[in-house]
C-alpha cells in the first residue's frame, strides 16, 4: 500500500513555479496577479540505514537478525540520518504596488516545519541493535556522535519583485521545540567473562523541557533571488540562489543543560551490595550521581537549521524540447553534507513537462529523482520524489514525496 502511495503522484506531478522549495526547478516567467500557493514535503534518507531497517522503525514491526545485519554491513567509519517535514501555505499579490512602487508586490506566508539529523560512527549502531554484549572484550567507540532536532513554525510577510519574480521575506518564528547532543568522547569496554563494563564518556545534551506550546521566539528570513544569464536573447535563463529558514530563536526560559564527564567503572554485585543501606535497590541509590551527570539551566540563543540552494533554472514557456538543470544545497546542519544535484527536464506540450535527475550528498549518498509539470487555467497540483529508488525498494537509503498545489489567477 505504502508504494502505491508513492507511485501514483509521480505519474502527477512536482513543481517549482514563483515558490521556494527544493526539486524541481521550474520556474513561470508569466506571474499571474494572485497566487495561492501550498507546499508540502516528507523526507528521510540515510546514508547506511536501509529502508527495510528504518521502515520498522517509522511505522512498526519485527526486525530480524537478517534486516540489521543487511544495514549493519552497510555502515562505514562515519554515518548519516536525517529527516525533513515542512509544510507552507503562501499568498502572493503583484497587483497592488507598495510605496507608489509599481514594481513591487507582497505576499503573507506561514509554515510548519519538522528537521532532525544525526551523525554517528558504526559501533554505535552496533551497541544500539546487538547490545555490549557483542563487543566483549573489544572496545566500541561512538566518539563524535552528533544530534540535533528542531520543531518550530512561522509566519511572514514577503516583498516581490514584479519584474525578476524575486522576493523576500520576513518571518517571525516560534520554537515548540529544540533538542541537540555532542559526544566528544564515548567508549565502552565490556570483559571477556561479561562481568565488568568500563565507560568513558564526555557528552553535552542540550533540550528545551516542559510542555508549553513556544519555547522561544525569534527570526528568520527566505529569499528567491534571479541572477539572468547570457545567452540567447530570445531564450533568457536565470539562476536561482534560494535562502529559506536562516534565522535564530531566542529561549523564552533557560535551556537545560547536561554534561557528563566520566570514567566509570563496574563489576558484578553481590547480593549485600545490592539490599545494604546504600545499595542498587535502594530509594537513596542514584545512577546519574555514579555517572557524574551535572544538570544547569542557561540562556541560549538556538540557530536554525537553515537552506540555501543555488540552481539553474528550467523556464516552462520555453520552446526547447529539452532543458538542462544543475545546482548545489546546503542545510546549516552538521549532519547535512553540502548536495550537488542535476538533471534534464523533457517539454511534452504546453502544460506538460516531464524531468529525471541525479543528486549526491544531504544525510544520504546517491540518489535518483523524478517529477513532472502540469497546469490547467488557474490551477496545477503535483506530487513527486527526489528519491525515486526509495520508492520501488527497500534495499534503498530513504524515501520522499514532494507536494505542491497552486491557484493564480
Amino acid at each position: 500500500m505504502m508504494k502505491i502511495f508513492y507511485f501514483v503522484p509521480l505519474v502527477l506531478l512536482s513543481f517549482q513555479v514563483n515558490g521556494q522549495f527544493i526539486l524541481p526547478i521550474i520556474d513561470d516567467s508569466i506571474a499571474p496577479k494572485h497566487e495561492f500557493i501550498f507546499n508540502g514535503l516528507a523526507d528521510y534518507s540515510s546514508s547506511s540505514m536501509l529502508n527495510q531497517l528504518s521502515d520498522m522503525l517509522l511505522y512498526g514491526g519485527e526486525i530480524t537478525d537478517e534486516i540489521k545485519t543487511a544495514s549493519f554491513d552497510k555502515h562505514g567509519p562515519i554515518n548519516r540520518f536525517g529527516f525533513d517535514l515542512q509544510g507552507e501555505i503562501e499568498y502572493r499579490n503583484t497587483s497592488k504596488s507598495l510605496c507608489k512602487n509599481r514594481d513591487i508586490g507582497f505576499g503573507i506566508k506561514a509554515g510548519y516545519y519538522s528537521f532532525g539529523g544525526v551523525i554517528y560512527p558504526k559501533d554505535l549502531f552496533g551497541l544500539t541493535f546487538y547490545g555490549n554484549a557483542a563487543y566483549s572484550g573489544s572496545i566500541a567507540d561512538f566518539s563524535g556522535t552528533s544530534f540535533s532536532f528542531y520543531n518550530f513554525q512561522k509566519i511572514g510577510f514577503t516583498l516581490i519583485d514584479n519584474k525578476s519574480n524575486s522576493s523576500l521575506t520576513l518571518n517571525l518564528l516560534n520554537l515548540a521545540n529544540y533538542a541537540s547532543l555532542r559526544v566528544n568522547e564515548g567508549t565502552i569496554y565490556q570483559s571477556v567473562a561479561t562481568d565488568s563494563i568500563t565507560l568513558n564518556l564526555d557528552a553535552q545534551l542540550r533540550n528545551t523541557g516542559g510542555n508549553n506550546f513556544s519555547k522561544g521566539v525569534g527570526l528568520c528570513i527566505d529569499g528567491d533571488f534571479r541572477i539572468p544569464l547570457k545567452g540567447n536573447i530570445d531564450q533568457v535563463s536565470y539562476l536561482q540562489v534560494l535562502v529559506k529558514n536562516v534565522g535564530f530563536a531566542f529561549m523564552n526560559k533557560p535551556l537545560t543543560v547536561n554534561t557528563v564527564d566520566t570514567n566509570y567503572a563496574t563489576t558484578g554485585f553481590t547480593f549485600d551490595q545490592l539490599v545494604n543501606s546504600n545499595g542498587l535497590l535502594t530509594p537513596s541509590f542514584n545512577a546519574l550521581d555514579s555517572l557524574q551527570i551535572n544538570d544547569k539551566s542557561t540562556s541560549s540563543l538556538v540557530f536554525l537549521p537553515g537552506m540555501i540552494q543555488l540552481s539553474k533554472l528550467v523556464e516552462t514557456n520555453s520552446a526547447k524540447r529539452f532543458q538542462e538543470f544543475y545546482g548545489f544545497r546546503i542545510y546549516l546542519a552538521k549532519a547535512y553534507i553540502p548536495m550537488v544535484f542535476a538533471g534534464v527536464d523533457m517539454r511534452l506540450g504546453r502544460k506538460f513537462h516531464v524531468g529525471l535527475n541525479g543528486s549526491y550528498g544531504g544525510f544520504s549518498d546517491f540518489k535518483l529523482g523524478m517529477y513532472s509539470y502540469f497546469k490547467q487555467g488557474a490551477w496545477s497540483l503535483g506530487i513527486g520524489s527526489e528519491n525515486l529508488i526509495g520508492v520501488f525498494t527497500n534495499k534503498a537509503f530513504g524515501q520522499a514525496v514532494s507536494m505542491r498545489l497552486r491557484c493564480g489567477f
